[in-house]
Formats: structure tokens, C-alpha cells, sequence
């Protein structure tokens, strides 16, 4: 209540008194008390308890609503509360003239008793105030603060949201940066595999080069043969030359017949490359020693009974050393036909066990079996 008294007595403007009967008594007063009444206000609180204070101040209230001045009845009433305020009830009597503008002590002692019939007092009309009728100064003063106190927070919250964004900005900026950084490593490594990839293409074209190289420069393992004859089963060509350890003009060494097969009946195939059913054989005791024949004085057609021409051994391989194999189909024979006497081939006659022949041309005798040796 007191801050109510305050916050209206401050706002009221300086008023000249409205009653023409008091004005020249009360000029000084009115005066004075606009000058001090601050001060004055601010001293009343020391003598006033709130309950007086709501008293005089609901009586002011009534007193003002029915036109009475309320700046002059307010000095009356800070006047009246310097001296002690219950000594000043009890010593009061009701004034006998019946003046509105009367001492304030003697209007709030009859408004105190209760008196209705007393004429020295002014009595104000029974309208019941509220507080609430003095509220909208206080609510005007609250709502600003409170919207002060929202601006401020919202101050606040602005800036921490444009902090916010500032950091997201710059978080956002560095994600694109690394993110271009990430696509760079990307299109990198992409063409680095790209790149691997030609080289190893290029490194598997080289293996399958150099396996194809390594193949057909490598020979396969030789091949181990027996030669046998197919008019008697059981006899097989057999080579002897341990003599032969050079080049002989006429050849030289032992070539028979016998009835195993041991290291002298075991040949090494020799292929020629580049051409076709053209083989050498080769002993495998004798190092660097092929079979030859040679047929000059035997022409092709003859048929001698016991063959003609010669059949030895030879230190390396030339053209006697080089035979023509012809295979007959589906039978699994064969004929052998020295390259530099064609028509004519080897010979093997079993009854007689001292040496090998060559015949004019491909008879019984002349038919063998190229047999694998493991």
C-alpha cells in the first residue's frame, strides 16, 4: 500500500486548491507542500503503521472521488501524521463547523468513530475501493520491465544462435573443404587403379609370352624307343659304339640284332624341328652316337636276298643319321627310310644275327614296332 501512495503521489501534477472559501489560508500550505512533498512522504512512513496508513489512504480515496483536493487533503494528512497519530485521535474533537477542507486529524477521527450525524466532518460516500484500481501503474511499470527482460533474453538467444550459425558456417565450410579434399583422393586413387590395372595387364601378357617362350624353348623330355621287328616278334635292333668316339668318314661300330631289350636296344628319339616325321636315334650308352646307314650301292626296287648297303654307328648327326618314319594307318607299324637314300629302308632279318641291311623297297622284313621304353 505504502509503494501505492508513493507511485501516486509522486505522479500527481501541482494543483491549485479548488475551494474557494480556504484558498487565501491554504495558498501557503499547498505550496509548501509541493515543494517538500517528497520528503515530507518519505517521513510520514516513520510515524504511520500500515494499517493507518491503508485507513487514511481509503478515506483519501472516497475524500477525492467526491471533489476534494487532493493534493491539499494529502499535506493535511502528512501534516497530522509529524506528531504522534494515536495521541492525536484521542485528543481530537469533532470541530463544530462543517467545513470539507477541515484539519485532517479531526476528519479521520470521525471517520474513525464512525460518526454519521456529526456535521464538522467531512464524510465521504460508501463506494468500496480496491487495489486493483491503482494496479494498472504497477502492471504498466511490470509489463515494461518484463518485456525489457524478454528483449534482453531474446538479445541474448540471438546472439547465441547467430554464434550458433557462425560455427555451423564454419563447420560447414570445413566439411566442403574436406569433402573436395576426399574427392581429390578419390579421382586420385581411381586412376591409380586404372593404372594398375593397365600394368597388370601388361605384366600378365609378359607371363603368358614368357610361358609360351619357356615352352617351346625347353624340350619335352626325350623319348625312349626299342625298335622291333614285326616279321620276328622277339628280335629287336641293338647298337654297339663304344669304339666310336669321332667323326668317321665311313662310320663305324657294330649294328646286329638281339633278343632283349637292354641299354644297346634303347634309343633316344630325336626330333628335327620344322620337319615333318624326321627323327635321328640316338644311343643312350654311347655319348653323342646315332645309327647310319648308307645305301650308294643299292638302288631303289633292288631286293637283294640278304639286303645290301651298310647300317653303323656315326660320331653326331648329319643326313645318313637323319630317317623318314612313314606310320601305316590303323596298323601301328612303321617303316624307316633314310633321308638320304629315299626308297630305301632298314632291314632286319632275324635268321641272321650278325648285322642289319637296307631292301629296295618295304617288304615284311622292313615293317617295326616302335616300342616305348620306360
Amino acid at each position: 500500500m505504502k509503494d501505492l501512495v508513493r507511485l501516486w503521489w509522486v505522479s500527481l501534477p501541482d494543483q491549485a486548491p479548488s475551494s474557494s472559501a480556504s484558498v487565501a489560508s491554504s495558498t501557503s500550505s499547498h505550496a509548501s507542500a509541493t515543494r517538500t512533498r517528497d520528503k515530507d512522504l518519505i517521513l510520514t512512513d516513520r510515524f504511520l503503521t500500515d494499517d493507518v496508513l491503508d485507513e487514511l489512504w481509503a478515506w483519501f480515496c472516497d475524500a477525492a472521488q467526491d471533489g476534494v483536493d487532493p493534493q491539499l487533503m494529502f499535506v493535511k494528512m502528512v501534516n497530522s501524521a509529524r506528531k504522534p497519530y494515536v495521541d492525536h485521535l484521542t485528543a481530537i474533537k469533532p470541530p463544530t463547523p462543517a467545513t470539507p477542507g477541515g484539519d485532517v486529524n479531526d476528519i479521520v477521527s470521525s471517520w474513525r468513530r464512525g460518526s454519521s450525524t456529526s456535521t464538522a466532518c467531512y464524510t465521504p460516500s460508501k463506494r468500496t475501493v480496491t487495489e486493483h484500481e491503482f494496479d494498472e501503474p504497477v502492471r504498466n511499470l511490470q509489463a515494461h520491465q518484463t518485456q525489457q527482460t524478454t528483449i534482453t533474453q531474446l538479445r541474448h538467444e540471438n546472439g547465441q544462435l547467430e554464434g550458433n550459425a557462425k560455427s555451423l558456417t564454419s563447420t560447414i565450410t570445413q566439411l566442403r573443404h574436406e569433402n573436395g579434399q576426399l574427392e581429390n583422393n578419390v579421382s586420385l586413387l581411381t586412376s591409380t587403379t586404372t593404372q594398375l590395372r593397365f600394368e597388370n595387364e601388361q605384366l600378365e601378357y609378359k607371363v603368358k609370352s614368357l610361358s609360351s617362350t619357356i615352352t617351346n624353348t625347353i624340350p619335352p623330355p626325350p623319348l625312349r624307343i626299342a625298335i622291333k621287328s614285326v616279321q620276328f616278334g622277339s628280335r629287336y635292333v641293338c647298337m654297339n659304339g663304344s669304339d666310336v668316339r669321332s667323326y668317321l668318314s665311313n662310320g663305324g661300330g657294330c649294328v646286329n640284332v638281339q633278343t632283349h631289350i637292354h641299354n644297346w636296344e634303347t634309343f633316344e628319339l630325336v626330333c628335327h624341328p620344322g620337319k615333318h616325321n624326321i627323327v635321328s636315334f640316338k644311343s643312350i650308352c654311347f655319348d653323342n652316337v646315332y645309327l647310319r646307314a648308307d645305301a650308294c650301292c643299292l638302288s631303289p626296287g633292288q631286293t637283294p636276298r640278304e639286303g645290301g648297303g651298310i647300317v653303323n654307328c656315326q660320331y653326331g648327326c648329319g643326313g645318313m643319321e637323319s630317317f623318314r618314319i612313314s606310320k601305316v594307318r590303323d596298323q601301328g607299324w612303321v617303316t624307316i627310310e633314310p633321308v638320304e637314300f629315299p626308297g630305301r629302308f632298314l632291314k632286319l632279318n632275324g635268321n641272321w644275327l650278325h648285322g642289319m641291311k637296307l631292301q629296295g623297297k618295304a617288304d615284311a622284313g622292313e615293317k617295326f614296332y616302335l616300342v616305348i621304353v620306360p
